[in-house]
């Protein structure tokens, strides 16, 4: 077995243990995946944990919720959240309306931070549990807020269909990932900056 196949099936099986973990657990593994795509692709990118004491007080008091990543593209701030989820066999996907609500303070908070009339869009990258992470489809939080009304975990919420929408589909490694021949890699600080 060389060591791709092998890495392959340890991901594989983290994505089974995430699944059959909490909340939380899912969380962790949809964010670690956004974060090898993030590096892999070189993007510049911040990620945010998110845990109470992190949490900017007045976006607390607003009863806001950050998003797990900031990637600069260019002059442009985008917002990223990684959801690693059951998709009703990739058909769908959803967030209560609580979360979208969450998000939308975040928007509004970021704007009324910066003041510099960027869009601060929260893109999705959504993680089909039924793929084990191997596969991730982008849908934006205006799309969320348009979907269709539904219940998302047990509470009222959004959903969006996932088909006809091959174009937003992305591959979490490329089918034929180049070959390595003996370089080694210099350390990164990628990820460890911040973003304003």
């Amino acid at each position: 077995m060389d060591a791709l196949t092998g890495k392959a099936k340890v991901r594989q099986v983290a994505g089974k243990l995430a699944a059959a973990g909490s909340r939380e657990d899912k969380g962790n593994f949809g964010e670690a995946r956004a974060k090898e795509w993030f590096e892999r692709k070189n993007l510049d990118y911040f990620h945010w944990p998110q845990t109470k004491a992190s949490m900017p007080l007045d976006l607390s008091h607003r009863g806001g919720k950050r998003p797990d990543f900031a990637v600069l593209f260019g002059d442009e701030l985008v917002y990223f959240d990684a959801k690693y989820q059951d998709t009703a066999n990739v058909t769908e996907f959803g967030l209560d309306d609580l979360e979208i609500s969450k998000f939308l303070v975040f928007r509004e908070w970021i704007r009324d931070t910066h003041q510099d009339g960027g869009a601060r869009d929260v893109v999705l990258m959504v993680y089909p549990i039924e793929l084990n992470g191997n596969r991730f489809v982008l849908i934006h939080l205006d799309e969320i807020r348009q979907g269709r009304e539904g219940i998302v975990r047990g509470k009222p919420g959004r959903l969006v269909s996932l088909s006809d929408r091959e174009d937003m589909w992305l591959d979490q490694v490329p089918a034929n990932p180049p070959k390595l021949t003996g370089c080694v890699a210099a350390p990164t600080d990628r990820g460890t900056g911040a973003f304003e």
